[in-house]
């Protein structure tokens, strides 16, 4: 998705069951996060946010139509209140997105 000073953000689904039999040695392998990765306009990664909450995966990201708020749904686990939506506000100006 396009943040709106032209860096783009993943929505990062963990990849645990994606790695089961491997062996790889790359620096992210193996991890079981899901998160949110940023991608400034140079092209470089980083780890904007992380679903420490819960094992639920980080989707549906979108922005406020004033580019205020950055909204993200967790999804939930079949019991009421287990996901949700949350807004992240900036400062967007100062950052890499």
């Amino acid at each position: 998705m396009g943040t709106p000073r032209g860096g783009i953000l993943i929505c990062e689904d963990d990849a645990s069951s994606a790695n089961v039999g491997q062996n790889d040695t790359s620096r992210y392998f193996g991890e079981d996060k899901n998160r949110l990765i940023g991608l400034t306009m140079r092209g470089a990664a980083f780890t904007f946010a992380e679903n420490i909450l819960s094992e639920s995966e980080m989707a549906g990201a979108c922005w406020s139509a004033d580019g205020e708020f950055l909204f993200v749904n967790i999804y939930g686990e079949d019991v009421a209140g287990s996901g949700g939506t949350v807004a992240i506000t900036g400062p967007w100006q100062r950052g890499a997105l």
